[in-house]
């Protein structure tokens, strides 16, 4: 775990043990059981509308680390690229969900804050993407969908979706990847 040194060493030790204490028991963080294990993924993205839509597969790894308190999950391409990294936990200091995105092959990254609806199911993190240049960043929603319509009910699968909800309709197309469980 960690040491502590200086003259408050107790009270820094207290303070971490306060803060981290149940944290991995939360019902909140429970919420992110549903991602754990190792998936097959099919995503499609329509990056432009009305030019096509594009399928692609890969595979995406996730796991408990720091002591049941955050979820490591790891994103790789069909030729096993990794291409992202997405840290995941509940905030208890804030009350909300945070993530935290690293995309490999373009090298940029985004802050995401989010919610749990347990009675859609679903868990949404909202972000900033950023746009190079002067130009502004574009606002982005990723929504885990583990009540899927067309998954209810199968604890095997769950679908992610992308959405830009504050662009005119038609300017960005949503990407949508479903999960399905691989067994080990």
């Amino acid at each position: 775990m960690f040491e502590y040194e200086g003259k408050n060493d107790a009270g820094q030790a207290a303070l971490f043990a306060a803060l981290t204490a149940g944290a991995a028991d939360r019902p909140e963080s429970r919420v992110l059981d549903s991602v754990i294990g190792r998936w097959r993924t099919t995503t499609l993205w329509e990056p432009i509308p009305g030019a096509g839509v594009q399928q692609s597969h890969g595979r995406f790894e996730a796991e408990w680390v720091f002591g049941g308190r955050v979820v490591e999950a790891r994103s790789f391409d069909a030729a096993g690229v990794e291409s992202a990294r997405l840290l995941m936990a509940f905030d208890p200091t804030i009350g909300d969900y945070a993530a935290f995105t690293v995309h490999a092959l373009s090298t940029f990254f985004e802050i995401e804050r989010g919610a749990y609806d347990a009675g859609a199911g679903t868990l949404a993190f909202d972000a900033i993407e950023p746009v190079p240049g002067d130009r502004p960043g574009i606002h982005f929603r990723r929504t885990f969908h583990f009540q899927d319509p067309d998954t209810i009910d199968d604890p095997d699968t769950f679908r992610v979706v992308i959405t830009y909800p504050d662009v005119p309709p038609g300017t960005y197309g949503g990407m949508y990847t479903t999960h399905h469980r691989v067994d080990d």
